[in-house]
């Protein structure tokens, strides 16, 4: 094939001649060029208050050049030569040796303009020209006001570009530009590959795959397509089309695909390419897992289910929403994302929500999620704002933009479901904004005419759902607890407490938070010292739900739960226990009642910043003990207390497709260590069930204050498939403030193994909440964030690949809730 290349070094100017980059780097953008450069001095944009500076910045029109070569080879008769752009961040007008060839409106299509015309063998000029979007912006707003939700710039809704981009409640407005995916320039002979379609039709011991090739042809040449179904083992099957452009592939004894904790994920690769007068002028390469994958909704004796199912099986979905990796949408690598995507599968993670407020994820986003065995719920990028579908251009784009995205994402095996917007439909009808009866039809139009009926043309065996929350659309009692997807934001934003959750029965419970400081070291790279107080200038300008106070809105859950921390770092480490416990409580009392409510996705995996907020995972990376906790509740089997008053149940809920049976041990202690009452019993559940074992009342144990110097803790040990298991559970009766701990006198020793480190750690009395972290570096844990018995060893393992081991002996720390808030011994 004929193709130039164009990723590489270009040159970008503001067109003000305020900003000249000779050698800026594409895929990249005007904002990491600037960072590149030296901008921001020894620091980046994220130090201190630097972001507030960026739409000032952005506030200009720019312009991309690129002279480059074309031999003769690349033209000829029978051949049409086409620019190709992956990724354009947003308004720019492109021109070739001074002619304009087309413009562009929409970071989110990819785009192909024919150049054949233009082109010339030896020396090339291309231009590209981008528009001042915070301008634009503007002007439309002026000229057709309409709601958006307050955080973004304004009118950003007006654009088909990045939304968060211009700013959200828990990211900076970086309203970058540039060419933030790859571009080329191609040469066809006679023809080029219009699309590829695939189908799976299952049968017992058997599925066909049907693949059909779309052509755009314009020379009377011959034609062959050849298609290759590579097998997850190596083996080949290969089909030739002379005429005619579909193949069928019947592959007996298929190796079905599961989702992360219910199978392999096994995948087969499918190459096609396309032959004219014997020279290959186009290819694709797909990747494909087998299965059958919808949303299943039937009436039941709650309302009506809302849950996978995957090969036949219902599943639980255990997941988060996930965000755009960076404001720098060129910084994420293919190693970036998977190490993100791969600490969700760690964290026991089936599932991600791509939230409707950012960008459609890459390829390697998709075939990450394929490999590790990750279901993604994708939203189309609308979300918060009443969008300009009453301007036919504007509608055409955003039609556009579907089926493009579709065509590109829709042979993936993770791809669970499709869905309309991010929280329109609740908001128009209990958010109290303005709008009028012409919104509301053009929001049928939209969500529930338009992108459906694109769905239903372009992949039928996708299922659709038309906003997050709804009950189904057609703005009934969107947000309803017994049908259909929910948001539940009571405990956060309401103030509510944590055990609010237990009052609610959701089918799917889809968005659900709680914020938390980022690691210490996370805030260290952005602030100087004299930031460092929650409450200065510079640690509220990286907590951005800035209307609702949110780093006060911490601290009243910490009143409401935990003692005075005595310093910042204790602050910061109480925050994130505080933030693992509201995922704890909503998550055990979902997975005890599994069959009525069968999904959990919470607010959020990531964070696009170094910022204060509701993610599991910090911008660097650095597992917060909501992470830890979601990987215990998120486990295949889970071990659960709920305790209310005096009395306790122990639950057990096993996502596994096979029972399991073993022993269940529980002790009433007293902090120190001495039970005061004990039990074991055989416990039995079976797969994909949740069982209640025991109910126990401690009415006598517990009276009056004895409650403060008392806790519960229960063990679960068992053989799956000649494999022990074993879980642990605790639970308290009083808020963590008012127990009456004594020093836990915590201590480890470490001990190398082939393949990890092995902590041993200890305490003398109940320890809770035991954190581990090194001063310096960055190493994840089997295991964090965890409660400790007296005279209980637990080991805990870390890879050899992450950390040195006198690195590790040198800068290990321990702490409990105990050192918070009282001078302890020392445990480093």
């Amino acid at each position: 094939m004929n193709r130039i290349d164009l990723n590489g070094t270009w040159t970008l100017s503001s067109k003000d001649k305020t900003f000249h980059f000779s050698e800026a780097t594409v895929p990249g953008s005007f904002f990491y060029e600037l960072e590149k450069s030296g901008y921001w001095g020894e620091h980046d944009v994220f130090y201190r208050e630097n972001n507030r500076k960026c739409v000032e910045l952005a506030a200009r029109d720019f312009v991309y050049e690129k002279d480059f070569q074309c031999t003769a080879d690349m033209v000829g008769e029978g051949r049409r030569i086409f620019l190709e752009a992956d990724g354009l961040d947003t308004v720019a007008s492109l021109s070739l040796n001074g002619r304009c060839i087309g413009e562009v409106e929409n970071m989110h299509r990819r785009w192909s303009f024919p150049i054949t015309e233009v082109i010339k063998d030896g020396l090339n000029q291309l231009k590209i020209d981008f528009r001042n979007t915070i301008q634009l912006i503007n002007e439309r707003q002026d000229k057709r006001p309409l709601w958006q939700v307050g955080t973004p710039v304004r009118g950003a809704m007006h654009l088909r570009k990045n939304y968060c981009s211009f700013g959200w409640d828990w990211g900076p407005q970086i309203p970058d530009v540039g060419i933030y995916r790859d571009i080329r320039i191609q040469s066809y002979l006679g023809a080029k590959i219009d699309d590829v379609r695939i189908r799976q039709t299952h049968e017992p011991d058997k599925v066909a795959l049907s693949v059909q090739v779309d052509l755009e042809a314009w020379a009377d040449l011959e034609q062959e397509i050849c298609c290759e179904l590579i097998h997850p083992d190596g083996a080949v099957d290969r089909a030739f089309l002379v005429d005619g452009k579909e193949f069928v592939f019947d592959i007996r004894d298929p190796k079905l695909w599961w989702p992360n904790g219910y199978g392999e994920q096994p995948l087969y690769r499918l190459e096609i390419s396309l032959g004219v007068d014997g020279e290959e002028v186009d290819k694709r390469s797909l990747q494909v897992g087998l299965r059958t994958l919808r949303l299943q909704r039937e009436p039941d004796q709650w309302g009506e289910s809302f849950q996978f199912q995957v090969n036949g099986v219902s599943i639980f979905a255990r997941g988060a929403n996930y965000i755009p990796e960076d404001v720098y949408l060129t910084r994420p690598t293919k190693e970036s994302t998977r190490a993100l995507l791969t600490s969700a599968v760690d964290a026991n993670f089936n599932c991600l929500r791509v939230w409707g407020g950012g960008i459609y994820p890459s390829n390697d986003f998709f075939a990450l999620a394929d490999e590790l065995g990750l279901i993604v719920w994708q939203d189309m990028m609308f979300a918060c704002a009443i969008y300009d579908v009453h301007n036919p251009y504007f509608y055409d784009n955003i039609a556009a933009e579907i089926r493009d995205n579709l065509r590109r994402i829709r042979h993936h095996a993770s791809l669970g479901l499709l869905c309309g917007n991010n929280e329109m439909e609740w908001a128009f009808e209990d958010w109290g904004f303005p709008h009028t009866k012409e919104h509301r039809v053009e929001y049928i139009k939209q969500y529930e005419v338009l992108i459906p009926g694109i769905v239903n043309e372009l992949c039928p065996e996708i299922d659709y759902w038309p906003a997050s929350p709804s009950s189904g659309g057609h703005f009934e009692q969107p947000n309803h607890p017994d049908r259909g997807d929910v948001h539940y934001w009571d405990v956060w934003h309401g103030r509510k407490s944590y055990s609010e959750f237990r009052r609610h029965k959701f089918r799917f419970l889809s968005e659900f938070g709680f914020q938390s400081f980022p690691s210490i070291k996370t805030i260290n790279s952005f602030t100087e010292p004299q930031d460092r107080n929650i409450f200065s200038p510079v640690m509220e300008d990286h907590q951005r739900n800035e209307s609702e106070n949110g780093n006060a809105k911490i601290m009243h859950f910490i009143a409401d739960y935990y003692r005075y921390p005595k310093d910042l770092e204790s602050l910061v480490y109480i925050s994130q226990c505080s933030q693992a416990e509201a995922l704890r409580y909503a998550v055990e009392h979902m997975r005890r009642n599994r069959g009525q409510c069968m999904g959990s996705t919470y607010w959020q995996l990531n964070d696009i910043w170094p910022v204060t907020s509701w993610s599991s995972i910090d911008y660097f990376g650095r597992w917060k003990a909501m992470q830890y906790c979601a990987k215990r509740v998120y486990a295949q089997l889970l071990l659960s207390i709920r305790e209310e008053g005096e009395g306790a149940e122990i639950h057990l809920s096993n996502e596994m497709l096979s029972g399991v049976a073993g022993t269940l041990k529980w002790h009433l202690k007293t902090l120190e260590g001495e039970s005061l009452r004990s039990g074991e019993l055989v416990a039995e559940v079976g797969g994909l069930h949740s069982i209640c074992c025991a109910e126990l009342d401690f009415a006598e144990e517990l009276a009056g204050d004895l409650k403060r110097q008392r806790y519960l803790t229960a063990t679960f040990a068992g053989d799956i498939g000649g494999e022990s298991v074993q879980c642990f559970a605790t639970a308290c009766f009083v808020p963590y403030k008012y127990l009456q701990l004594s020093n836990p006198k915590l201590s480890w020793d470490l001990e190398t193994q082939q393949d990890h480190y092995c902590i041993r750690i200890r305490a003398s009395s109940f320890a809770k909440f035991v954190m581990l972290d090194c001063r310096q570096s960055d190493v994840v844990f089997s295991d964090n964030y965890f409660d400790l018995d007296a005279g209980q060893q637990r080991n805990i393992y870390v890879k050899k690949a992450l950390i040195d081991e006198q690195q590790l002996r040198t800068e290990l720390f321990v702490r409990s809730v105990f050192d918070t808030y009282e001078t302890g011994d020392s445990h480093e």
